[in-house]
Parts: structure tokens; C-alpha cells; sequence
């Protein structure tokens, strides 16, 4: 299970994913930027490789004390990781098809933050298992995380609101007696 943050701590907020211009993590930057030094703590978690000038851009606007920039995550990493978070935040300008890593967030019980965006939007139900905000917009960004730090409450409602992800084994479980059912 998740633990709960700690009192008075910052909302532990965190980026997991492709450091490049269209997911968006520039306005999550900027947006984190707004707020105090105490309210929020951001990871950002990618591989610097693919665009270097992009994340050294990043690395350079990111004056929040709370920005760090933990590098490339390992699928072994990946639920530690996923457990010290509050809430993960899916900033991207481009149409996913699909969001893996929102789907892992919410198998370890984290809330998404994301863009209102392609499947995101369906992916998400805003303000039951998450929040949406205008692809884009670091201001509407920055309120919802403004308002997480601020309520914790709201950040509970939104864990309990996770819906429990099916395992590997409970979709056998459905696939074999579907089978039987068929025989």
C-alpha cells in the first residue's frame, strides 16, 4: 500500500517518463517554479540522452529548490520510485496513445495528474482518481498542485478513489473460467 505523506512534508510530486519537448515536463518545470520552496518536492525521472540540450534547458529553468533530477529509472526502481510519490504528473502537449506509466501509478495507488489531452482525458477520471488541467496551462498546473500540497484531504480522496488494477493472475483467473465456460 501507499504511505501516507508525512505531516507537514511536501506533496512529493514526480515526472517518470521521455525527457523531449512534446511530454510537456518544461511546463511542469515552470509550473513547480510558482510555488513556495516548502510546498512541493518534483523528481523528474528520464533519460537525459535522447535530447541533452532539451533537459540541460530543464535543468537551467528549474529554480524550485524542490526540483531533482534523478536520471533514468530501471524497471526495478520503478515501484520504489512509484511509492515515494503523492501523485504523478503526465504533463504531455502530444496525443498519447496509450500512458503505461499512468496505469502503473495507479496500480501502486498513486494519483495522476495530468494534461486534458488524447487518452488521458479517459485514462483519468478528473477529480475521482486524478486531475486534469488544459494541456499546457502552468498556471492551472500549479493550482492543482498548490491545492494537493495545501489539502491532504484531497489527495486521500483522490488515492481511495483508485479503482484496484486487475493482476496478471485475477486476468488468467477471468480468461481460464471464460474458457471453461465456452468448453
Amino acid at each position: 500500500g501507499q504511505a501516507a505523506r508525512p505531516a507537514g512534508g511536501p506533496l512529493r510530486a514526480g515526472y517518470i517518463g521521455g525527457l523531449s519537448p512534446q511530454k510537456g515536463v518544461h511546463h511542469l518545470v515552470a509550473a513547480v517554479n510558482r510555488l513556495p520552496a516548502a510546498a512541493v518536492a518534483l523528481s523528474i525521472y528520464g533519460d537525459a540522452g535522447p535530447f541533452p540540450d532539451y533537459v540541460a534547458g530543464l535543468r537551467a529553468a528549474a529554480t524550485h529548490p524542490g526540483i531533482r533530477f534523478p536520471g533514468r529509472l530501471s524497471r526495478a526502481a520503478l515501484w520504489p520510485a512509484l511509492g515515494g510519490l503523492d501523485v504523478l504528473v503526465v504533463p504531455t502537449l502530444w496525443y498519447e496513445t496509450y500512458s503505461l506509466i499512468a496505469h502503473e501509478a495507479f496500480a501502486a495507488g498513486v494519483p495522476v495528474v495530468a494534461s486534458r489531452i488524447g487518452v488521458m482525458a479517459e485514462v483519468v477520471r478528473d477529480g475521482v482518481d486524478g486531475l486534469l488541467f488544459p494541456s499546457g496551462d502552468e498556471a492551472a498546473l500549479a493550482g492543482i498542485l498548490r491545492a494537493l500540497a495545501e489539502r491532504p484531504e484531497r489527495l486521500a480522496a483522490l488515492r481511495a478513489g483508485i479503482r484496484p488494477v486487475p493482476t496478471l493472475a485475477d486476468h488468467s483467473r477471468r480468461l481460464l473460467s471464460l474458457y471453461e465456460s465456452l468448453a
